[in-house]
């Protein structure tokens, strides 16, 4: 219920009777005139303004603008109280945006508040007269009574501000579904943007009391303790998962390694593993199609080469069998394909959001990160894949999850004797390391030795047996660094343990096996899709493993 203030209070001047228009929104001069166009129909289509009315008068409550505002000038302190629920593009009346702003810039400078000190920081403005003078502000502050109730006259500015640009993002969601240039997938996208960049500016983190983290902590130790020691999510290899305790919440993670590593591969095998615990994950693929993916992930779970699938002929009835069998274990995990080709960080946020609200979500895979675009197109590429890799993590901390992107690293590496990447080698942006709460490098040394003896004129055989690669982590921002040896098979595109079990049959890799308090458990699988890989309990002696500085 609005506020009454005392008659003896003068309106400021020229108050509008609508809201005024914002930054980046589209003005009144700008509105299409008369209604929408209908399509040519026997039946007549109602228009937006026919369908829902906005009530006459603005959105707006200047009475409680007024009354925070005197507030303010009662008690400075007050600010300090607000000033996190409201900032100067809430208030709807201009003379009201321009006080707020003068408020804001005597506190920052730790000046006391008062009305000759505000008044003369107006004048500093050239806008006192714009305001009402000095006699607006002595009426503000004597239609004050206190200052108890300034938080919730903020609140209710705040509120009618998202309303505002709710109804501003309305219309022109209104101007989209006429567009004829667009197809409706389009306009959709389109206003989701619209809607979740208002939602986006309303993430706000309060300051919590140090005996709340102290006990948050408390609980995450206990976590641990029950859990094996892998608190987040678990990649599904002993030996990484004691380095990394698993893949934390709002951690950002980059794999990194230069082409053929085995990047994309990576990402697929710890999506695989995620999900047969019972995670949901999300795999945005820039590189390759949904059905590629999806052909890797049969790969790994039949041991077929993909080379057969592309000649269906040559698969035997034993084949076909456990094809069958390996579609009816996958189609139970909660793996979500997205391949959209150019994808920007908020087309990727707008998506996961999306995927969350609906499924619920666990684990972002982005492959790769330098296959992303950015939002602006007078960037030059550092400062696009700067933006891109901020928009990444802030993804990770908003979402709550870990979002793992592989990268390619520069020629930087093929020009020393030692191939191992460094952190340095990061491809077109030192925002990457900055950014990256864990950064991991995928160096295979058979790779380089066969490049080698091919540059000497030798001839090498490619051989398509399992070999060794090392998972280097260089940089891990709340544990330890080192160096943990998997085995890759290309064959089918998979990693596993060293000492895990071979595989279970002329061409069937041994998938990961899942231990306890990994996460919820999903459908039961087969009886023999998760085998016992006698993976060692205590691996720490052969990580070799520093401290990060």
């Amino acid at each position: 219920m609005p506020m009454s203030l005392p008659d003896n209070v003068p309106p400021p001047p020229e108050e509008p009777a609508e809201p005024p228009d914002w930054p980046g929104e589209p003005s009144a001069a700008e509105e299409p005139a008369g209604e929408p166009p209908t399509a040519p129909s026997a039946l007549a289509i109602p228009t937006a303004a026919a369908v829902a009315a906005p009530p006459a008068g603005p959105l707006a409550d200047y009475e409680a603008e007024r009354a925070l505002l005197g507030a303010l000038l009662l008690n400075d302190e007050v600010f300090y109280q607000v000033a996190d629920i409201v900032s100067a593009h809430d208030f709807a009346h201009p003379a009201h945006r321009r006080i707020w702003e003068a408020i804001q810039a005597l506190m920052q400078q730790r000046q006391s508040l008062d009305v000759p000190l505000l008044a003369a920081e107006l004048r500093r403005r050239d806008a006192l007269d714009d305001i009402g003078g000095l006699a607006y502000l002595s009426a503000l502050l004597h239609s004050a009574d206190h200052s108890l109730n300034a938080e919730q006259y903020a609140r209710l500015v705040a509120d009618y501000s998202l309303r505002r640009q709710l109804q501003t993002a309305a219309q022109e969601i209104v101007r989209l579904v006429h567009r004829t240039d667009l197809d409706g997938d389009q306009v959709l996208e389109e206003a989701e943007k619209l809607l979740f960049r208002i939602g986006g500016q309303r993430y706000r983190r309060d300051v919590e009391p140090l005996p709340q983290v102290l006990e948050d902590i408390y609980a995450y130790l206990k976590h641990l303790k029950e859990n094996e020691g892998v608190a987040g999510i678990p990649t599904g290899f002993r030996l990484l998962d004691n380095l990394l305790k698993g893949l934390q919440p709002s951690d950002f993670i980059i794999v990194a390694g230069r082409p053929s590593m085995g990047k994309s591969a990576f990402l697929t095998t710890l999506a695989l593993n995620a999900a047969r615990l019972g995670q949901r994950v999300a795999i945005f693929s820039l590189e390759m199609s949904n059905e590629q993916v999806a052909q890797r992930m049969l790969s790994i779970e039949t041991g077929i080469g993909s080379q057969l699938f592309r000649d269906p002929r040559r698969l035997t009835p034993a084949q076909w069998e456990r094809l069958e069998q390996a579609i009816a274990n996958l189609s139970h995990l909660a793996i979500y394909l997205d391949d959209t080709p150019a994808l920007t960080p908020l087309q990727l946020r707008v998506k996961c959001l999306r995927l969350q609200q609906q499924y619920g979500l666990d684990l972002v895979l982005v492959d790769y990160l330098q296959l992303m675009r950015g939002e602006h197109a007078n960037q030059n590429r550092v400062q696009e894949v700067s933006y891109i890799s901020r928009a990444l993590k802030i993804l990770a901390r908003d979402l709550n999850v870990p979002v793992v992107a592989a990268a390619q690293l520069s020629r930087a590496v093929e020009s020393r004797d030692d191939k191992r990447p460094i952190l340095s080698d990061l491809r077109e942006s030192g925002s990457l390391e900055q950014d990256a709460d864990v950064v991991m490098f995928l160096y295979r040394e058979n790779y380089y030795k066969q490049k080698e003896l091919q540059r000497e004129g030798q001839r090498v055989h490619i051989s398509n047996e399992p070999e060794p690669i090392e998972v280097i982590v260089a940089k891990h921002r709340n544990g330890p660094t080192g160096k943990v040896e998997l085995v890759f098979d290309p064959r089918w595109a998979a990693f596993r343990e060293p000492t895990a079990r071979g595989p279970g049959g002329p061409e069937r890799p041994a998938p990961p096996r899942p231990y306890a308090g990994a996460g919820p458990t999903p459908v039961p699988p087969e009886p023999d899709a998760l085998p016992d890989h006698g993976l060692l309990d205590d691996a720490d002696h052969i990580l070799g493993l520093t401290e990060e500085p």
